[in-house]
């Protein structure tokens, strides 16, 4: 398990996350300890829980979204309304960041039906963590089948920036450098929105910075960019830089989603009810796993093809991938 990485075996976020999910539906659990290269994960039923919030902390800087990812699909058909409490780093490299699920994934996931909500009540950043958010989930009969394969055209872009400990007053500066430089962009009449978090001791854990650039389309789609300030390596102005260029580089792809979005998406695609179709970038590694692990675990059937290529030179076509599922209809209760 985790075999090819530097770290082998399961982390303490994997572990807590396996937990969270194991306590959510009575599974039997086995093999679920740091650095184990091998899980045995035996499910039961789904239950009310005994209190409310379900508590997960994984108790270092381990990604709070990872317990996200793990434990909404099951949370999404428990026979109650559930709040889970996900304690951890909130914004973390190599993951994505609480604001990436406010402000992209949770709004494209309602395309399915499903409403979920995330507060953040005190962000915690490396090397101790200690972030806390909220998630609040609304259960459903069935998710329905999107269809994403019209970008259409840039309306509106949101800033969102944040800072906090030794790094505060990074995030005004911060919104304004990546304002400056979407400005000179081909789209620059697009309307632009800065949303700046500058977090106080109460609000936040620790030191950090960083941003989150989302695109707003006119059929609905959201594309993003982001990049974190790490503790010694990072400025303002490197951070702004990164993020914006990792948007172009999305939107020159020219699909209805980023790289990160079109991983998180799978498992939804497989559970819902009908024929569900995306358009994207190349597809990544996270994806192809993802397209893989869910047609063996749940019957899902997914194809992907390269779209034709366009013959203009405009930017907006850099090669596109059309991934479609047939999904198990799962339904809450069966």
């Amino acid at each position: 398990m985790r075999g090819g990485r530097p770290k082998p075996g399961l982390q303490w976020q994997h572990c807590t996350g396996v937990d969270l999910v194991g306590r959510l539906c009575g599974a039997t659990v086995s093999g679920c300890t740091k650095d184990s290269t091998q899980l045995e994960f035996l499910p039961g039923h789904l239950k009310a829980p005994e209190s409310q919030p379900v508590v997960a902390d994984i108790e270092t800087a381990g990604a709070i979204m990872l317990l996200q990812q793990i434990s909404l699909p099951v949370a999404l058909f428990a026979p109650c309304p559930l709040t889970l409490e996900l304690r951890g780093g909130t914004n973390a490299t190599k993951a994505p960041q609480v604001d990436y699920a406010q402000h992209v994934f949770l709004p494209m996931l309602r395309l399915f039906g499903a409403e979920a909500q995330l507060d953040i009540v005190r962000r915690g950043f490396f090397p101790k963590g200690q972030g806390v958010a909220m998630l609040q989930v609304q259960p459903v009969e069935v998710l329905r089948p999107i269809t994403l394969v019209d970008r259409g055209v840039l309306k509106r872009i949101e800033i969102a920036t944040y800072s906090a400990g030794r790094f505060g007053g990074y995030a005004s500066a911060l919104g304004d450098l990546v304002e400056a430089s979407l400005s000179r962009w081909p789209e620059s009449s697009v309307v632009i929105e800065q949303i700046i978090q500058e977090e106080t001791r109460k609000t936040a854990f620790g030191d950090g910075f960083g941003v989150v650039i989302v695109a707003h389309t006119s059929t609905g789609c959201r594309l993003a960019g982001s990049a974190i300030g790490e503790q010694r390596k990072s400025t303002v102005e490197s951070v702004a830089a990164e993020a914006v260029e990792e948007l172009r580089g999305y939107l020159d792809q020219g699909g209805c989603v980023d790289e990160y979005l079109q991983d998180q998406l799978i498992i939804y695609m497989a559970l819902a009810e009908g024929t569900s179709t995306i358009k994207t970038g190349p597809l990544s590694l996270h994806t192809q796993t993802a397209i893989h692990f869910a047609q063996v675990m749940c019957g899902a059937k997914f194809s992907t093809s390269p779209d034709p290529p366009h013959t203009t030179d405009s930017p907006g076509h850099g090669g596109t991938v059309t991934v479609e599922c047939e999904g198990i209809g799962h339904r809450r209760g069966a």
